[in-house]
């Protein structure tokens, strides 16, 4: 993926992190052109990192403005379309997880940073409490707002599980539930999630088009763990069932 800045001689570091590129590229190679994306001059950026990139401008790519203003663009060979091997961040960077298929049809490992039992992929720092000595842990300062984000994600989906038991049964749902995440809010975390691993931000998973709802709900299910939470449920309602009468001759699960 290349990304063009028009109308700038060059790019320093500070204007990349106002434009939140930082995060998402890191070190770059970048050079100048006189005619891009809406004919204006400027410079063309691609990642330090990964396969290198030829930075020349090909009107025949796909060219996407990152917002109304076009504050910049960002490029891609829709005939060669940028994959996990082409995205991914180094390997010391990798934080382990599992897979999820993309709207792409390629696999993106996506982290889990709260795990079901407690416990986190994400990076944690040990250090210990100056009063007691005790050791403690803690996820490190980068990752926090996925961490929290995590925690939104399983409490929205708590509000959901409790929705739908009330409707089965009849009952009112609780009266201080919490509002629904918004579409908007979980599009943000599941390319939050992506970005761990991958040189994704918001922008690029959409020019990219690798999401669908279901794609997201299958990211978020990953980051919160929300399977296992599923298979603990179902333990549980087992456990809980009716202690067989005698009526039925089905010893199992029926397929």
């Amino acid at each position: 993926m290349i990304y063009f800045i028009p109308n700038v001689p060059a790019v320093p570091p500070e204007m990349l992190a106002d434009l939140g590129l930082d995060a998402v590229i890191g070190s770059v190679s970048q050079g100048p052109i006189t005619n891009g994306p809406g004919g204006a001059g400027g410079i063309l950026l691609a990642a330090a990192a990964g396969p290198k990139t030829p930075l020349k401008y090909d009107a025949a790519w796909r060219w996407a403005p990152d917002s109304p203003a076009k504050r910049y663009y960002l490029g891609y060979d829709p005939d060669n379309r940028p994959g996990p091997a082409d995205l991914v961040r180094s390997r010391s960077d990798i934080v382990g997880g599992k897979p999820v298929q993309l709207a792409d049809g390629n696999q993106w490992l996506t982290p889990i940073a709260r795990f079901h039992a407690g416990g986190t992929q994400l990076p944690v720092r040990i250090g210990k409490d100056a009063e007691t000595g005790e050791r403690n842990y803690r996820v490190e300062a980068a990752y926090m707002g996925l961490w929290d984000a995590a925690g939104d994600v399983f409490t929205d989906n708590l509000r959901a599980l409790g929705e739908y038991v009330a409707q089965q049964t009849g009952q009112q749902p609780p009266e201080k539930a919490p509002e629904p995440m918004s579409g908007e809010r979980r599009i943000e975390i599941a390319a939050m999630a992506l970005g761990v691993n991958y040189r994704l931000g918001v922008n690029e998973v959409e020019t990219l088009e690798l999401l669908s709802d279901r794609h997201v709900s299958d990211v978020l299910g990953v980051l919160a763990d929300i399977d296992s939470w599923l298979e603990l449920g179902k333990g549980a309602l087992k456990k809980n069932a009716p202690a067989d009468d005698g009526l039925s001759t089905n010893s199992g699960d029926e397929d």
